[in-house]
């Protein structure tokens, strides 16, 4: 029952976020400590609170108790504390109860807050579409395409039963925009389904964060409407300011335009307010990439790598500046790593086949170029083409490699538009073909 617990927290963190006046930390920071018995205090300091809600859920058969402490992050004493018990089909009150509770106790110290009067229009009542969207969730937040997969089926199943849950066609969307984006499934497909859901998700509320950075996806990573995604970007943060998917894209949007700048310091405030998000923490790392602080960058991988060892993204992080700094040979292991843990022959080889080509192994960069094309026609609704650009660049072929990243563009592979910004790949600037693949995206055209 996990998942259940994870999802009442999740929904007393949105239900504190819409309390004028307070600040909340987001879900991955307080994620960090769940299970631990470090000491309150060491928590709030570390997160940078004053004040801690602690709790447990446990569930059996269709009862349920949820204890909540509150407590001063300053010396540890307890504020205030309560069980529930209830049935299940009361669990919507209860959130809603702790929550009105909670802010009456913090408005003793902060007398201007007030509960705002916007509420969530569409937040399901059905508990066993309730469950199905908490289960989404969990697999969603796991961050892997198999799992992201697994998400979509429960978000679905939701649906199906509450068919005006904004927030599970706010969660479709997103998953479906990471498999779009990622290469993991045709764009076109993909981001068909993220602007419908994205689209109903805001026509039953139009106060969902999680629709506005929905549709700034799309817009991004699609659509190319790069002013578009830019203000629903900038909505979705008014509505919800703890809403930190919306800076990570944030982050991408300045990169694309050039801003490297603002987009180091777009996720660097974003790491305050998220002090243990792996994927804050991961798009800094990425952000000092793109503004040559490769150190930094490491020290970003070397935050994940301390909690989590075998975390892929982590590891390639720490190899692409490790090689950046001109050690391409302890890239090289690094990438082989990458490799080893997907646990797939034809999986990870982008780094090492660009390394390959670097160090003048041409034979073996050619091997993983016919791995990634194994892999590309058993699979054709993975999209490959800018794993070729990137072995093709190693290997000092230009013309493969803008063949590859043209491809990309023509089937709206939206990363594509900030992988033309990573240091690496700089050389290619000087090509005039650059040029015409930044005219082909529109980049040209953006006064922000």
């Amino acid at each position: 029952n996990e998942y259940f617990s994870d999802g009442i927290t999740e929904e007393l963190l949105n239900a504190l976020t819409r309390i004028d006046g307070l600040q909340v930390t987001s879900r991955t920071s307080a994620f960090a400590f769940k299970g631990k018995n470090d000491d309150v205090r060491e928590i709030a300091a570390q997160l940078n609170v004053d004040k801690v809600l602690k709790g447990s859920v446990r569930k059996a058969g269709n009862r349920v108790r949820i204890t909540a402490q509150l407590i001063n992050g300053a010396d540890g004493y307890h504020i205030w504390s309560e069980s529930y018990d209830r049935d299940m089909t009361d669990i919507f009150e209860v959130q809603d109860e702790i929550s009105v509770i909670i802010a009456n106790k913090l408005r003793e110290d902060m007398a201007a807050m007030k509960k705002k009067e916007k509420k969530e229009k569409t937040r399901s009542r059905n508990i066993t579409a309730y469950t199905y969207f908490l289960k989404g969730r969990h697999f969603w937040n796991k961050l892997t395409p198999a799992d992201c997969r697994k998400a979509i089926e429960y978000f679905e199943l939701a649906i199906a039963i509450e068919p005006n849950y904004a927030q599970a066609y706010a969660m479709r969307a997103a998953a479906y925009s990471y498999l779009g984006s990622s290469g993991q499934m045709l764009p076109d497909r993909a981001f068909e389904i993220v602007q419908k859901d994205a689209d109903k998700a805001l026509e039953l509320d139009s106060r969902s964060a999680e629709g506005h950075i929905a549709r700034a996806s799309a817009y991004l990573f699609y659509e190319w409407k790069w002013r578009k995604a830019y203000d629903e970007l900038q909505q979705a943060i008014q509505l919800n300011p703890s809403a930190v998917e919306a800076f990570e894209l944030l982050g991408f949007y300045h990169i694309i335009m050039g801003e490297k700048l603002k987009a180091v310091k777009v996720l660097e405030d974003a790491e305050q307010l998220d002090p243990m998000s792996p994927a804050i923490i991961l798009s800094l790392g990425s952000m000092y990439m793109f503004a040559d602080r490769y150190d930094d960058a490491i020290v970003q991988a070397g935050k994940l790598l301390d909690v989590y060892p075998k975390m892929r993204v982590a590891i390639e992080l720490k190899a692409w500046a490790t090689g950046s700094k001109g050690n391409w040979e302890g890239a090289l292991k690094l990438f082989e790593d990458v490799h080893r843990l997907t646990g797939h022959p034809l999986k990870g080889l982008l780094g090492m086949g660009v390394v390959y080509g670097i160090l003048g192994e041409r034979e073996k960069a050619l091997e993983i170029i016919r791995k990634i094309e194994q892999r590309q026609a058993e699979d054709p609704d993975t999209v490959l083409d800018g794993d070729l650009a990137g072995v093709w660049f190693g290997l000092g072929d230009y013309d493969k490699t803008f063949y590859y990243l043209n491809r990309c563009i023509d089937k709206r592979m939206g990363p594509v538009n900030y992988f033309l910004e990573y240091p690496i790949f700089r050389e290619l600037k000087k090509d005039p073909r650059y040029e015409d693949l930044k005219r082909r995206i529109g980049v040209e055209t953006i006064v922000v």
